[in-house]
């Protein structure tokens, strides 16, 4: 279910910041909410036009989560390796978002497509296990949002994807994706920061 669909990120992150909003007053314990950020084409974009800060709706949406004392986790597709770990902490740092629960780099035997999707969706599955309700998943690709069938195999998902994927490429949407309880937001995917051109 698309709940909204913008090329306007401003009137996308206002919904977005009610929403928060309306979460913190109705639940009693908002320590027990997670907010869960892609990196790379989210939340920093690695290419030429890069700013030192983050797109700022974006860090708004981030400024609001810790605020409101929300769960912040980064669940990133870079190879796990303890250089980039570190890299990607410093990075983090330097960006302004100091404040996460936890951050997660993506075993190399995950790489190939289109396991990723399975390795963050099992992450967010051991979010929902520790006790806590995923209130909004934030990414760039599809893989960040859903578990990806093979579509080797499922040429009608396939087909499906290709189609989800032709029309979102430049759009934010906001959605609310099958078997999932939170609400996700799909960036553009347009290797260059939106917001700056």
């Amino acid at each position: 279910m698309i709940f909204a669909e913008s090329k306007c990120i401003i009137s996308i992150c206002t919904w977005i910041e009610l929403y928060l909003k309306r979460l913190k007053h109705q639940v009693p314990d908002s320590t027990k909410l997670a907010i869960v950020f892609d990196i790379d084409e989210t939340i920093y974009f690695p290419c030429q036009c890069q700013h030192v800060s983050p797109p700022p709706q974006i860090k708004r949406i981030y400024d609001q989560s810790v605020a409101y004392g929300f769960q912040i986790y980064f669940i990133t597709s870079r190879i796990y390796s303890q250089h980039n770990v570190d890299q990607t902490w410093h990075l983090l740092k330097r960006l302004g978002c100091n404040d996460f629960r936890g951050l997660f780099l993506m075993p190399e035997n995950y790489l190939q497509y289109p396991n990723a999707s399975s390795f963050k969706t099992l992450l967010r599955e051991s979010i929902c296990k520790e006790g806590y309700h995923i209130a909004l998943n934030i990414g760039n690709r599809w893989q960040d949002l859903m578990l990806l069938p093979p579509f080797e195999i499922d040429e009608e998902a396939h087909a499906a994807r290709k189609l989800m994927l032709e029309r979102s490429h430049n759009t934010f949407m906001i959605v609310k994706l099958p078997d999932v309880a939170w609400i996700s937001v799909k960036m553009p995917t347009s290797g260059c920061c939106p917001w700056y051109e």
